[in-house]
Formats: structure tokens, C-alpha cells, sequence
């Protein structure tokens, strides 16, 4: 057991009291403070405790003026912190003052110490772990890794330290100056003779503040000193000290490569033995009992898994290793830029070796199948451990499970010994299960675990690697790469063209192309047919183009697809010449025994290819009566400017980038500041005068729109823009003249990129449009087929002026082309725009780190649970630019909304107006939930901090405006229920009407006198409400008439049944009908009831039927008889002709009641 003991020696005493001395350093402060406050003398001609009496007499003491007693106290109170100050520096430069003189035998000590460590791992023998079993030796490798890991901590704590101390020289000499400013204006103030507005108590506050500030100062400016010459000498003793522990760890470190190196012989050894004894075992089962047999196949069947876990354990520990190097050498990268850029600044040198680090920066895309690898693998894992600790379940007994498969397995006919033998050896073999899936359960709960940490350390990696790209995309932009242009830049570039036109360069050229080819004559030859193929199809291709011209704008032969399949002809067409420069450019790219020149003319090929293949794309795009002007509508003046720039551009570009990517090629780097740079301002300068063509207000591709639109922010901000545009392209050229040309380089493939996309963007947009102009022609059409079919109807209908069905609500009206039209645009503007807006920054974010300064300045702070603990979350500038931009967004979403379901969903599917008016307020609705829900999260919100806010505004709004809320609930119920619809015709209460709006708090009825009634949603819940429409427009109509008495019953019942039969507007089925209900005062009284299809028939029919009966009763001679009356006469007085006779006398026989 005494191999268990580490062999490394422990941390040395000079080491301990250095840390020791670094403790005190950061707990000075503290301790000064804490004198100050017990009383304790310092260095001072004033005493704080006295300084506290005439504080705390002052503050009780009466009569004295308020402004005068708080500038004394805040004298006071000013003197006993300098006097604290005071003391902490003197404490201060007694420890640099020590350490001053400890220095120089502490670094000895150390220095002897390094020496007598690196004798010992000169002279190190591999310890022998052969004989010590596994167990143990997976605890000693937890005991070295721990010595490693607190190794690990104490260097960067070091490291801290080390470079905290590098950077104090110059913040010395900065605090310095400002000591010795505030040392001179104190002892100037305090000779300054007092005012006579000033109190005697002030005075004297004054004088010990001003003392003791001078005091203060002259103890720092004393510590300053002293720390500035001790300062080399600490610096030293912690390089020392970082050199011990490197030494130490590296004394470690092949201790935990033997062990690990003996546990893998172990594992391999023990797992070959038992592939062995499993092979075994699986020879002998052919004479076993089948039970025997299946069981035993499932123990083999655990010991492979076991032997697959316990290797995937070993597997992820290697890329945790793997990944712990790769962090540890990000994080060493890391500390060491940002020591050679504050001691030596940025330097062309030191700027190459940075960007070389930050090309190798890795990035999360590159962990993105690994991550994912590890969720699937964690996955899996787990549910093998659930299968596993079930089946344990049911070995916990094993007696139990082996009865139960002796019961359900053997033949119970076998003889009894047969069956001893079995269960016996069952036994044995079950309780061997047992073991195995405890070990494998333990495996998989150790794989479990190293998943976790293999995980956690991929996330610490990502997250130190992010830290360190952005530390150096905020610096490399200002680094020099080169020397600026001027004479000797003439002389290197002409013995750079004389290298490019060489003749012995291309005649090697020349023979490496034959020798690539050659090598992958299969590849050339597979390459060869197909350009071949590409230049045969050439001519079919431009006959498909002509076709398909001659068909686009014809109402009934136009397709959306031709556009994508002229879009493919383009590319076919433009395909065959770069794919060849690619391909050759490949060959020679990918054949290591190439010369160097080849291998850039080839990577210069590739580059050049890409650039020539877009080039000729737009070109053959805006030809004359092509794509662009044909399908997507373009201007032929547009799409000439565009083509005409293009044809010369494209002779300038792409050799620019030819250049540019061949004297860039690693082998020959020695070109590049000469023939790259040249190529890059080239290129620029090209593309500036391309953007300053095309874009020219009064002659370029935007010239009619500016017109059109003069009150537009496109027009009115024209003078920034357009410059702006042009002056990009000269600002990378005076970056790559300055020598700034790495800069410069990675400036022009961010434009040349971001130009990329925007020119794709407009081709998605134009491809938009032009399926929306084909969507809207399909709408138009469907237009005027709604509309002949409207005609066709109101044609049959008799004229009738007395119809009530004259209120047309706006759903009902044909499709609004124009507005879906607008809308669609509108959106599909908003998604281009955050497209693009979205991309640049994807480009641009590393170039433009000054934004990273949102990120920094807090606005408010909100309180969080972050794993059950509470902490404040800063709510920055992003948050609320975010939530202005999600609150943007919603709004353009919900204003858009119909248009966009009316394009993609509403018009594929037959539904009526009130189902689209119900799913498009209910995504409205939606939508502004939604839409609270993000903004809210985005500044803070959550439903934690504002319930009892909203529970409290329940209640008061509960009373105060419950009719509202209950409104605006029904609307949501009637939204969802639908017992009314858009169009429906209902009577509530005494209004009737059609319905022609539902909103949250009320719904408009439009009345027969298009009168709009606005009536609260609440009414249509809770009040009885006809829907005459909601399953089925058939409604009855009833119409009561009359005969005289004495008429012929059979005759007028069979004339007004036929009369109503014969009316075109009432329905056959039901069937009509003609009731006698009785005999009335004057008349013997029918009902006349009938049918009709909808409610705007019901007028109209009556109308009809009452023309119709008036004229067969007369035919037929039957009468409607007149209301009768009977006057009797009781009796009549008579009076004296010489009395005027009165105009009325009541009846006086008449009884009273």
C-alpha cells in the first residue's frame, strides 16, 4: 500500500508566506479600519476619538444654524476618513517595506527550490502500479488529479496577481500625480485666511480636514514610493513562485499518465478475458435446457453492455481530456495577449500571431453535433439504466424468480433430479445476472456522470473561447499588418509581378495540371462528360427560355413555376465556365505534391469561381425582355443600368479576387502585402464606382421610385445614404494604403458578403411579388365569378322596394384585392427588412464590437430564481431595444394578419365570412398576448412579481368596471361559441338587424334603415336573442285573413292554397298551408303559412300573397268582409225647443259600477 503515497514533495514554506502576504495586501483595508475604530494611535497630531466627540456634541447641540452644522459635520467626518486612509497607507508601506527586504531571500529560497524540483523530475523513475489492484489505483488517480486541480488554482490565482502587478507601475505613476495635485491644493486652501462669513466652529472644521487631508496624501505618496520600488522585486518572487508550481504540476503529470495507462491495460486485459469467457459460455449452451439457454444469453448479452459502457466511459473521458487541454491552452492564449498587448501594445507581429489564434478560436457550430451526441447518448443511457433497475426489481427475490421460471418454463412431466439440476444451475446463473446489472447499473450511472462533466467542460470551453473572440475582434481591427504604401511599396510590388508572370512558375503551372489530372483521371474524366453535357443542353435551355417567355402574362397559361425554372436555366447557363475554373482549381488545391505557385493559382481559381458564377448569373438575369424585366417586372432602363455595370464589373472583380486569393496562399504569404493589397484596392475602387452608378439619385435603379415617393425617409435621407455607399469601399482603401491590409481584406469579404445578400434578398422579394401577383389574379377571378353568380341570383328575384334585406355587412362584400395586396407587402417589406438587418449583424458583429456597450449600461435590475436562489438580472439597453423590436413586429403581424390568411389559407378552402372574421380576432387576440407575454419577459416581467398586483386590480376593477370585463368576456364567448356571426340576422330585445362587427366589448347591428346600433356583448349571453340564421336562413311566414261569413269554405280554402303555391318565392318544402283557426267577430279567420329560403324573402312573399289573394277573392267573388258594429239605443229625452241642446249628457239609466 505504500505505492499509494504521492511521490510530489509539499508546498514550500517561502511559497505558503508569499500567499500569506497577498492575504494581508487584500485585507489592509479592513484592518486599518478596524484600528481606526478601536482607538488605536496613528500617525497623526489628531485623534479620531476625538474627532467622534465633537461629531456626536455637534450633532446634539443646539441653536445653531442648520446649513453651518451639516458643512462642519461633513469637514469632521472628511478628517476621520483621511485619518483611516492615513493608516492604511502606513500599514501598507510597512508590508511593501517588509516585503522590500524579504524579497531577495524569498526569491533565493524559491529559486533553490525550483532547481531542487526540476533535479527531482529530471531524474524521475515510473512508478510500478502493476501489482496494485484497480480499486485502489482509481483512488489514487482522484488524489493526483486533486493535487493537479489545486495546482491548477493556485497558478491562476497567480496569474491574477502577476498581472495586477504588471500594471501597477503605470497606475502608480498615475496615482502619484494625482496625490501630489491634491497635496498641492490642500496646503494652498489651508493658506487661504478664512472668510468673516465663516463661523469660528467651521473654521476650525476646515483646518483639521485640510491637515489631515495632507497628511493623508503625503502618507500615500510615501507608500506609493515604496511600492514602486518593491514592485520588481514581488513581480520576480511571483514569477518564481508560477515557475515552482509548473514545475510541480509537471512533476505530476506523469504519475496520472502512468496510472491512467495501467487502468486502460487493466480494462483491456479484464475485457478480452471476459469476451473470452463469454465466447465460451456461448459454446457450450448448444445441450442446455432452453430456459438455461436464455438466461445465460442474457448474462452474455450484460457483459458486453457492460463492456460498451465501461469503453464509452473511457472514450469520454478522453475528449473531457481532450477538451480540458484545448481549454486550459484558450485560457493560456488568452492571459498571454492581454500581457503582450499592456506591456507592448499591438505590433504587426504580434497582430499576425493573434489573428492566427483567432482563426483557431474554435466556435459552438463546430460542438454542435457533439452536443447533440451527447443529449442522444444521455438519452439512451438513461433509458437502458430504467430497464436495468427494473429487471432488478425482479431479482431482488431471487427464490421468487426462480420459482416463477421453473413454474412458466420447465416442463413440470420432467424427472425430478432433470429438474433439480436445472433450477440449481438457474441459481447460479440468476444470481450472476444479479451481479452483472448491479455492476452495469453502477456503469451507467458513472457514464451518466462523465456525460455531465464531458458536457460542462464542452460549455466551459465554448464560454472561455467566446471571452477570448471577443477580446481580440475589439483589438485586431487596429492592428497593423504592414507598412504603409510608398516608394518601397512600388519596388516590392514590381518584383512581385515579375514572380506572378514568370515563365519557369508557369511552365511548372502547366506541368502540375497534367500531373493532377493524371492522379484523378476518373475524377477528370466524370468532370469532362459533364461539362460536356452542360455545353450540349446549352442550346435546348435557351429554346426553354423562349418558351417559357412567350407564355408569361397570359391570364390562363402564366405559372409561378416557369419563374423557377427560367431561375434554373440562368444558372445552367451560367454554370459550365466557372464550374471548369473551380474544378481545375481543385485539383490543384488538393494534390500535396504540387508546386507552390500551383497551389495558389488554384486556391486563386476557387476564390475567383464563386464571384464569376454570381457575376454571370445577374448578368444573363437583367437581359433584355429576361427574368428581371419579364416575371419580375423590372424597368428596362433598371435592368439595363444593372446589366451595363455588371459587364464591365465582372472583369474586374473576379481577377481581383483571383489575385487576392493566390498571393494570400500560406506557402507564398510573402506576396501578399505587394499584389494582394494591390488587388484589394482594385477591387474597391471597382466597387465604388459600380454602387456609384446604379445608386445615383437622379440616374440609377432608384430614380423613379425616389420620384414617385418624394415625401418617403428613402428620398429624404438620400444625401446619407448614397454617400455613404461610395465612401464604404474608398474607407477599405485607405485601410489597406495605411497598412492596415489584414483589416482591410476582412472588411472587403464582409461587404462583399453583406452585397451578396442583398442582392439575394432582392431576388426572394421579386419572387415573392411575383406569386402574390399571380394570387391575386387567381382572387380577382374568383371575383368576378362571385360576381356573375350574384348577378345571375338577383336577376331571378322579383324587384321588390319593400325588402328589408338591403344591409350588406362588409364581410359579404367580394375580396378586398387590394388591401390583402398591401398587407401581404407590408410584411413581406418587415421580413426583408429584419432579414437583412439580422444578417448584416451576423456578418458585421465581430468587426463591430463598440455595440458589445449596450450590454453594459443598466437601466433598472429585477429579481430572479437562478437554480432556487434569488439574484438581480440587469435589464440593459438590449432588453429594451428587443422589446421595442418584438413589440414592432407584433404590431406589423396583427395589422397584417387577415390579408396573409386570406393569401395562404382562406382562399384554398371554402368558409363563410363569420368563421374568418372569428379566426382572425381570435389571432389577433393571440398574437397581443403573445406578444405581452415576450415584451414583458424581455424588461423583466414575470408573473411572480405582478400577481398580487393583478390580483389586487382584479378586484377594484371587478366593481368599478364589471360591466366591461363582463362584455368583454361574452365577446370572447361569442368569438369562440359563435352563437352569432358576421352576417347573421337576429332581434334582441326590440332591435333587429344584421350583425356587421364583433369586437371585444360590443357588437354593431346594421337595422333595415342602415342605422348602426351598437349593443354591449353581455346582451347576446345573458338576454334572449333570435338568430334567424344561424343553422338554417328558412324561416315560416304566417298571415292571417279573413272571409265573410256566408262564403263558400271549400272554394276560397282551395283558391288561397293554390294562390300560395303558385307565389315563386315560397317553398315547396315544407309545403305551404291553409288553416281555419275560427270564427271571428266579422269573419271566419284562416292563417295562410309558408316557407322561405331566407329572411330577406319574407316582405317580398307577403307582399306577393296579399296582391294574389286580393285578386282571386275577387275573381272568385269571395269577400273580405268590413269590422261590424251593433249601436243600440236605450232611450232619447226629450227637451224643450228653447234649451239649447248640450253637445254630450251623460246617460243617467246607464248602472254604476
Amino acid at each position: 500500500m505504500k505505492n499509494i503515497c504521492s511521490t510530489t514533495q509539499p508546498i514550500s514554506p517561502a511559497i505558503i508566506g508569499l500567499l500569506i502576504f497577498t492575504l494581508l495586501s487584500s485585507l489592509m483595508p479592513q484592518l486599518v479600519l478596524a484600528q481606526s475604530q478601536t482607538g488605536k494611535p496613528v500617525t497623526s497630531e489628531y485623534d479620531p476619538e476625538n474627532l467622534r466627540n465633537k461629531i456626536e456634541a455637534l450633532t446634539t447641540r443646539e441653536g445653531i444654524d442648520e446649513g453651518v452644522k451639516a458643512k462642519t459635520l461633513k469637514y469632521y467626518q472628511s478628517a476621520l476618513d483621511n485619518l483611516a486612509n492615513t493608516g492604511e497607507f502606513n500599514f501598507r508601506s510597512e508590508n511593501y517595506q517588509k516585503a522590500l527586504q524579504q524579497a531577495p531571500d524569498r526569491i533565493k529560497t524559491l529559486q533553490n527550490e525550483i532547481k531542487q524540483t526540476q533535479q527531482k523530475l529530471e531524474k524521475q523513475k515510473q512508478e510500478d502500479f502493476s501489482h496494485i489492484p484497480i480499486e485502489e489505483l482509481e483512488q489514487r488517480l482522484i488524489i493526483e488529479k486533486g493535487k493537479i486541480s489545486n495546482l491548477d488554482q493556485q497558478i491562476k490565482r497567480l496569474d491574477a496577481l502577476l498581472t495586477e502587478q504588471n500594471n501597477r507601475p503605470q497606475q502608480i505613476r498615475q496615482e502619484t500625480v494625482e496625490a501630489k495635485q491634491d497635496l498641492d491644493a490642500a496646503r494652498n486652501k489651508l493658506e487661504i485666511p478664512p472668510t468673516a462669513v465663516e463661523s469660528k466652529l467651521e473654521i476650525e472644521a476646515r483646518h483639521i480636514h485640510l491637515k489631515t487631508l495632507i497628511e493623508s496624501r503625503t502618507a500615500e505618496l510615501k507608500k506609493l514610493e515604496i511600492e514602486a520600488a518593491s514592485n520588481p522585486l514581488r513581480t520576480e518572487a511571483i514569477k518564481s513562485e508560477l515557475q515552482l508550481l509548473d514545475i510541480q504540476k509537471n512533476l505530476l503529470a506523469p504519475v496520472i499518465a502512468a496510472i491512467e495507462n495501467t487502468l486502460s491495460e487493466r480494462r483491456q486485459q479484464e475485457a478480452k478475458e471476459m469476451q473470452e469467457a463469454l465466447d465460451q459460455a456461448e459454446r457450450e449452451l448448444a445441450d442446455k435446457h432452453p430456459v438455461i439457454q436464455v438466461v445465460t444469453r442474457d448474462n452474455i448479452q450484460y457483459s458486453r453492455d457492460l463492456q460498451t459502457i465501461t469503453a464509452k466511459i473511457e472514450q469520454s473521458g478522453e475528449q473531457k481530456n481532450k477538451i480540458d487541454s484545448k481549454s486550459a491552452e484558450i485560457e493560456t492564449d488568452f492571459k498571454s495577449a492581454e500581457r503582450k498587448i499592456s506591456l507592448a501594445g499591438l505590433s504587426p507581429a504580434l497582430g499576425k500571431i493573434l489573428r492566427e489564434q483567432r482563426r483557431n478560436v474554435p466556435t459552438a457550430g463546430q460542438f454542435s453535433f457533439q452536443s447533440q451526441t451527447i443529449q442522444d447518448e444521455t438519452a439512451q443511457t438513461g433509458l437502458a439504466q430504467f430497464k436495468v433497475e427494473d429487471r432488478l426489481k425482479q431479482l431482488a427475490d431471487i427464490d421468487q424468480e426462480l420459482h416463477r421460471i421453473m413454474d412458466s418454463e420447465v416442463d413440470s412431466k420432467l424427472p425430478a433430479n432433470e429438474r433439480m439440476m436445472i433450477q440449481a444451475e438457474l441459481r447460479v446463473l440468476l444470481n450472476s445476472q444479479k451481479d452483472l446489472l448491479n455492476r452495469l447499473s453502477i456503469a451507467y450511472t458513472t457514464y451518466l456522470r462523465s456525460l455531465g462533466d464531458l458536457d460542462f467542460a464542452r460549455q466551459q470551453m465554448l464560454s472561455q473561447a467566446e471571452k477570448f473572440a471577443a477580446y481580440l475582434d475589439e483589438r485586431l481591427l487596429w492592428v497593423p499588418s504592414s507598412a504603409p504604401i510608398d516608394t518601397h511599396y512600388l519596388i516590392d510590388l514590381f518584383g512581385s509581378f515579375q514572380w506572378l508572370l514568370s515563365p519557369l512558375n508557369w511552365l511548372s503551372f502547366t506541368k502540375d495540371i497534367v500531373k493532377a489530372a493524371l492522379s484523378k483521371s476518373l475524377f477528370s474524366a466524370f468532370s469532362i462528360i459533364i461539362l460536356i453535357a452542360l455545353m450540349t443542353i446549352k442550346a435546348k435551355v435557351k429554346q426553354q427560355l423562349t418558351a417559357i417567355s412567350n407564355r408569361i402574362g397570359k391570364v390562363y397559361t402564366d405559372k409561378f413555376s416557369y419563374t423557377l425554372i427560367a431561375m434554373g436555366d440562368i444558372f445552367v447557363l451560367a454554370l459550365p465556365l466557372p464550374l471548369l475554373i473551380f474544378l481545375v482549381g481543385w485539383l490543384l488545391v488538393d494534390n500535396p505534391h504540387v508546386a507552390d505557385f500551383s497551389q495558389a493559382i488554384g486556391a486563386g481559381l476557387q476564390a475567383a469561381s464563386i464571384p464569376l458564377l454570381t457575376l454571370s448569373i445577374f448578368y444573363r438575369l437583367f437581359a433584355p425582355e429576361g427574368v428581371a424585366q419579364q416575371h419580375f417586372q423590372w424597368k428596362a432602363k433598371n435592368a439595363g443600368v444593372f446589366r451595363k455595370q455588371i459587364a464591365w464589373v465582372r472583369f474586374v472583380a473576379v481577377p481581383s479576387v483571383f489575385l487576392t486569393e493566390l498571393s494570400g496562399s500560406p506557402a507564398i504569404a510573402s506576396h501578399s502585402d505587394n499584389l494582394g493589397r494591390l488587388a484589394v484596392i482594385i477591387l474597391m475602387l471597382s466597387l465604388a464606382a459600380f454602387l456609384f452608378i446604379i445608386l445615383k439619385p437622379s440616374k440609377g435603379v432608384l430614380q423613379n421610385y425616389l420620384e414617385t415617393n418624394p415625401n418617403g425617409w428613402l428620398y429624404r435621407s438620400r444625401y446619407i445614404w448614397y454617400p455613404a455607399s461610395v465612401v464604404i469601399p474608398l474607407t477599405i482603401i485607405g485601410f489597406a494604403a495605411a497598412g492596415y491590409y489584414l483589416s482591410a481584406l476582412e472588411l472587403q469579404h464582409k461587404l462583399i458578403v453583406t452585397l451578396r445578400m442583398i442582392f439575394i434578398s432582392i431576388i426572394i422579394y421579386d419572387l415573392v411579388l411575383r406569386w402574390l401577383t399571380l394570387a391575386n389574379r387567381q382572387l380577382a377571378l374568383k371575383n368576378a365569378r362571385q360576381k356573375r353568380k350574384t348577378a345571375a341570383a338577383q336577376s331571378s328575384k322579383p324587384t321588390t322596394t319593400g325588402s328589408e334585406d338591403n344591409v350588406v355587412t362588409a364581410e359579404e362584400e367580394l375580396l378586398d384585392i387590394p388591401k390583402i395586396n398591401a398587407q401581404t407587402k407590408a410584411l413581406l417589406n418587415v421580413f426583408i427588412g429584419f432579414t437583412l438587418i439580422i444578417g448584416s449583424w451576423m456578418i458585421w458583429r465581430n468587426i463591430l464590437p463598440a455595440f458589445a456597450f449596450l450590454d453594459n449600461i443598466t437601466l433598472w435590475q429585477h429579481l430572479v430564481m437562478i437554480d432556487n436562489q434569488e439574484a438581480y438580472q440587469p435589464i440593459t439597453l438590449t432588453n429594451l431595444f428587443l422589446a421595442g423590436l418584438y413589440a414592432f413586429i407584433v404590431g406589423v403581424a396583427i395589422r397584417n394578419f387577415p390579408g396573409v390568411m386570406e393569401l395562404l389559407i382562406f382562399r384554398r378552402i371554402t368558409v363563410d365570412a363569420g368563421f374568418r372574421y372569428a379566426v382572425n380576432h381570435l389571432a389577433k387576440y393571440l398574437l397581443i398576448s403573445i406578444g405581452f407575454i415576450v415584451v414583458a419577459n424581455e424588461l423583466g416581467g414575470s408573473w411572480s412579481q405582478v400577481q398580487w398586483l393583478v390580483a389586487a386590480l382584479s378586484l377594484g376593477l371587478g366593481f368599478g368596471l364589471q360591466e366591461i370585463f363582463a362584455n368583454m368576456v361574452s365577446g370572447i364567448i361569442i368569438l369562440f361559441e359563435r352563437p352569432i356571426r358576421v352576417g347573421d340576422t337576429v332581434t334582441i330585445s326590440d332591435i333587429s338587424g344584421k350583425v356587421s362587427r364583433i369586437q371585444m366589448r360590443a357588437t354593431t347591428i346594421t337595422d333595415w334603415d342602415q342605422k348602426e346600433l351598437i349593443v354591449p356583448n353581455k346582451a347576446f349571453i345573458t338576454e334572449k336573442m333570435i338568430n334567424w340564421t344561424l343553422t338554417d336562413p328558412t324561416t315560416r311566414v304566417v298571415i292571417p285573413i279573413g272571409i265573410a261569413y256566408g262564403s263558400d269554405i271549400e272554394l276560397a280554402h282551395k283558391v288561397m292554397l293554390e294562390t300560395v303555391r303558385s307565389t315563386p318565392l315560397v317553398l315547396q318544402d315544407p309545403e305551404p298551408s291553409v288553416l281555419m283557426l275560427g270564427f271571428g267577430d266579422s269573419s271566419l279567420d284562416f292563417s295562410i303559412r309558408v316557407y322561405v329560403s331566407e329572411l330577406g324573402h319574407r316582405l317580398p312573399v307577403t307582399h306577393d300573397i296579399h296582391f294574389r289573394i286580393n285578386h282571386a277573392f275577387r275573381e272568385h267573388h269571395i269577400e273580405i268582409p268590413f269590422p261590424q258594429r251593433d249601436i243600440h239605443v236605450r232611450s232619447i229625452v226629450e227637451r224643450p225647443t228653447s234649451e239649447p241642446t248640450p253637445i254630450f249628457e251623460p246617460n243617467t239609466n246607464i248602472p254604476s259600477y
